[in-house]
């Protein structure tokens, strides 16, 4: 060829490129602007050939691009004609390749991928350049089990199926090619979620879409046995698609309808080789399969906190009983459940909480037990039997929970909820000392018995009145920890109210005083000091002692909370004082002063969440 006509026809091509949205040259090198993560990068690099089954393709949008010395290829022109099926679901930026028996799943700026729902790290995120998504050549093409090799002389990636593979001398190089390049390095994190067995072809006779209280389900019944399905979320929690292989609908293609937490959703023929239901979801959820004879049921619940449940358990879900989302949901079309009649025993220093209901349930759920795992709870045991059902909740270590119980339609729902969700003002009691640590001690009196007579009358005072949820760090002889105590007190109370008796070497030093630490005012005008004046004016007013005033020390308690104070009812080693707490009624005294001194000032001060 005459050189002059070569370098005119070249640059000429050159010129063609660069005018082109997707350009590339088949010269030595690439010289070209990607457009990729909202940025332009300039690329020049040895041109890549590429060759499938022993052919180049032609009229590829974009050429191979080598970044971080691997090659990305336009997703669709390259894999279909490697016998695959593509499909990019816009919603939620991945890319679906189906081969044969393999689904592959990418996605965009992500090292993570799914191959048969199993997540595999790629040594390259796939990228949108130019508009094109680009995947990685070598990973995609093994992982739907195709022999991929590199020739370095012609620089020629090839990939060609292994039922064609021609016996070589040499096994070829799968090194890719050093060039510099620019660097991207990006990690999103992909959901995994559990394998599917293969099974042989059978007809999709239904595909059926309800809803009940906190969960939709979509029922998949297949006229032999109930079908496997490959569930595969979206990293953005956004869309969900469920794949069904070797199976033929006999419906036609039909939407699901609007549930919970499916925005809209279709099922139909994808190819002759699966079957797809897609939905569009207003927020992330969890799911869960269950078998149950001919029928798959995936139930979708609310995304929080991961619950472990068996399989046997979901199946009651549409039925009598169903547990999802926090949320204990009983069928209740017989009326056998009065919820104005239903119990609550809140045992929360025991880590439980029961739900008695007086009624005979035998016919509408049996005795199970399971196990959860969230931040709230950590399983349920149910026992029915004629005399009555109860529920009791199985708290998780450190957490304290509420029962909110409601009617939806036919069902009896119990929500399981944070106590700030269910109890508008909440105080946290504490009696100081217990067990082992007697606290102070003298005129025949003991501390620990002495606060915590004084804290059980407080908070019989406060169950009465009822306008305040009272929890206490103790109820009997029992010794949490200083920071158990504060822990409690920072996470639920809004009050606090610690209760302590004084002592000294001396019998002469008498009467009552209070602390405080900070401030504390969360919003509402209610600060530490403020509960520490109230309650200790309330205290010498009621037992006629010495006003010591408010101080303020570091106590661990006091630390860290709402708006709290630390009593010293008086002096156990002064005679007087002594004698005045040493009677019964006294100790009521202290009880009212401190429900009197919290009510008036959370009445006047509402607490600001």
């Amino acid at each position: 060829m005459n050189i002059k006509k070569f370098m005119l026809a070249a640059a000429a091509a050159v010129i063609t490129l660069l005018s082109a949205s997707a350009v590339y040259a088949r010269g030595r090198y690439i010289d070209m602007e990607l457009e990729y993560d909202g940025t332009s990068h300039h690329y020049n690099a040895e041109e890549i050939h590429l060759e499938i089954n022993g052919r180049e393709p032609a009229d590829l949008p974009m050429p191979p691009i080598l970044l971080n010395n691997y090659t990305l290829v336009p997703a669709r022109e390259v894999f279909e004609n490697l016998g695959a099926d593509v499909e990019w679901m816009s919603a939620s930026r991945q890319v679906y390749i189906y081969h044969e028996n393999t689904t592959v799943v990418i996605d965009i700026n992500s090292t993570t991928a799914l191959v048969d729902n199993e997540e595999r790290e790629m040594d390259i995120p796939a990228k949108i350049i130019n508009n094109k998504t680009m995947i990685p050549l070598r990973f995609v093409s093994q992982a739907i089990n195709k022999q991929v090799g590199w020739d370095n002389d012609t620089r020629t990636a090839s990939v060609k199926d292994r039922a064609s593979e021609e016996k070589t001398t040499a096994a070829p190089t799968t090194q890719e090619p050093t060039t510099e390049t620019t660097t991207v390095t990006t990690t999103i994190a992909t959901t995994k979620e559990p394998t599917t067995a293969k099974t042989e072809k059978q007809d999709i006779e239904k595909i059926e879409f309800n809803q009940t209280p906190g969960a939709d389900i979509i029922s998949i019944s297949g006229s032999g046995f109930a079908p496997d399905v490959n569930v595969i979320k979206s990293t953005d929690g956004k869309l969900l698609t469920i794949d069904m292989e070797n199976g033929t609908l006999t419906a036609e293609k039909k939407d699901l309808g609007k549930g919970n937490f499916i925005k809209n959703g279709y099922y139909y023929q994808l190819s002759d080789k699966y079957i797809r239901v897609s939905i569009e979801l207003e927020s992330a959820v969890k799911y869960n399969i269950t078998k149950k004879d001919k029928t798959t049921m995936i139930v979708l619940t609310e995304n929080t906190g991961d619950i472990i449940i068996s399989n046997e358990d979901y199946s009651y879900i549409g039925n009598n009983f169903s547990f999802e989302n926090n949320k204990l949901i009983i069928n209740n079309a017989s009326g056998l459940i009065n919820l104005k009649n239903v119990q609550y025993t809140d045992n929360y220093l025991n880590g439980e909480f029961i739900i008695n209901i007086p009624a005979n349930l035998t016919s509408v759920i049996s005795s199970t037990s399971f196990n959860i795992k969230n931040d709230m709870i950590e399983g349920m045991d149910i026992n029915t039997s004629s005399y009555g059902t109860s529920i009791t909740i199985r708290e998780a270590e450190n957490s304290i929970i509420a029962v909110q119980p409601e009617v939806a339609g036919n069902y009896a729902v119990f929500k399981i909820v944070e106590p700030k969700e269910k109890y508008d003002k909440i105080l946290v009691l504490d009696a100081g000392h217990g067990l082992q640590d007697n606290g102070a001690s003298g005129n025949g009196l003991i501390e620990k018995d002495l606060t915590i007579d004084m804290v059980q009358k407080a908070l019989k005072l406060f169950e009465d009145d009822g306008s305040i949820k009272v929890y206490c760090t103790r109820l009997g002889d029992t010794y949490p920890t200083l920071w158990e105590r504060q822990e409690m007190a920072s996470k639920y109370a809004d009050v606090f109210v610690s209760v302590h008796i004084n002592s000294a070497e001396s019998s002469s030093p008498n009467g009552t005083e209070t602390f405080c630490l900070y401030p504390n005012d969360q919003g509402n005008g209610l600060t530490s000091y403020m509960l520490a004046e109230e309650i200790l004016n309330n205290l010498v007013d009621a037992l006629d002692t010495y006003n010591r005033g408010v101080k303020s020390e570091a106590f661990v308690v006091l630390k860290g909370t709402k708006p709290s104070t630390l009593l010293e009812i008086g002096f156990i080693s002064n005679p007087d004082d002594a004698e005045m707490m040493a009677s019964d009624a006294n100790r009521q005294k202290v009880a009212k002063a401190i429900f009197d001194g919290v009510k008036d000032l959370l009445d006047e001060y509402p607490p600001i969440r």
